[in-house]
């Protein structure tokens, strides 16, 4: 079986998808700077595996015809409806998701497979799941891109959308107490376990992704999130403080519904990540010997 890599520079296609899939055979490759020739190579391919931008896909795609043999497999975080677009091709279509991108071992990575039961009886979609479940990555069943995307708008833009929270909010709150705004350095200093986990998320929210992948995620996202935050912002200006005080409490019954073991965890898991990731940061308050 032939695999092919459209976006073969990129993150994924270099650090994750390449060193996995020249283990099952040939793997062509192109980006977008390769000669017709060599784009006319992919689209031969057994598998052909797109590796782009979604909203760059269309284009790619656009004057494509492949046999119903072939199978093309996206792996787009944010699918909307393109199993719409790559229909037109002519080939079998499988939609996967790797939620921990490139850097996460094979045994620690979830992928999601959206309608899956579409493939069930293709041998080239049945060869390349068993061959990833062999290599101990856990998959993730959704049934439609709608769904996975509701999900990604959850777990993916959400992230994304606080670090414009946290921005505007820390600036504020700033020039309403009459103080410079603090940066990152000085607020991962000052950092407990809570806010600890708070900032590093904004850190890796900004580190773990290209400008133009934030952009997509937050502007992007499923259904109208920005709008959602506008109106939720809008609520906000009017919650009274008794409105708070019964928020906090309906907060706690919201986390009770994971068991008390799994609650210890998460505690236990945020405690030992502040003691590691600010022992650096508080050396150079001790004095050399």
């Amino acid at each position: 079986m032939i695999n092919a890599i459209v976006g073969a520079k990129g993150d994924i296609a270099k650090n994750l998808l390449f060193p996995l899939l020249k283990q099952l055979g040939p793997v062509n490759l192109v980006d977008r700077n390769n000669s017709p020739r060599t784009w006319g190579k992919i689209w031969t391919s057994d598998v052909i595996w797109l590796a782009v931008p979604r909203d760059a896909i269309p284009g790619i795609i656009k004057d494509v015809r492949l046999s119903p043999d072939q199978l093309v497999i996206d792996v787009c975080s944010i699918k909307r409806r393109l199993s719409r677009i790559i229909k037109t091709t002519g080939a079998v279509h499988l939609s996967l998701h790797p939620l921990h991108g490139p850097h996460i071992p094979l045994n620690g990575q979830k992928w999601v497979i959206i309608n899956g039961n579409t493939t069930k009886r293709n041998k080239k979609a049945q060869r390349v799941l068993s061959f990833l479940k062999e290599q101990e990555i856990s998959f993730i069943q959704c049934q439609t891109e709608d769904e996975h995307d509701f999900m990604m708008g959850i777990t993916l833009s959400m992230p994304e959308l606080l670090t414009i929270v946290i921005d505007v909010l820390i600036s504020r709150y700033s020039k309403q107490c009459d103080r410079k705004k603090p940066d990152m350095k000085k607020m991962m200093e000052w950092a407990v376990p809570a806010s600890n986990s708070l900032f590093s998320v904004y850190a890796r929210a900004v580190n773990s992704s290209a400008n133009w992948l934030r952009k997509d995620l937050l502007l992007g996202a499923h259904g109208d999130l920005v709008g959602s935050a506008r109106k939720t912002f809008g609520e906000l200006s009017k919650i009274s403080t008794d409105e708070i005080a019964k928020k906090l409490a309906k907060q706690k019954d919201f986390v009770k519904t994971l068991s008390s073991e799994e609650r210890k965890r998460v505690n236990q898991w945020i405690e030992m990540w502040f003691v590691d990731s600010t022992q650096k940061i508080f050396s150079f308050h001790k004095k050399p010997k």
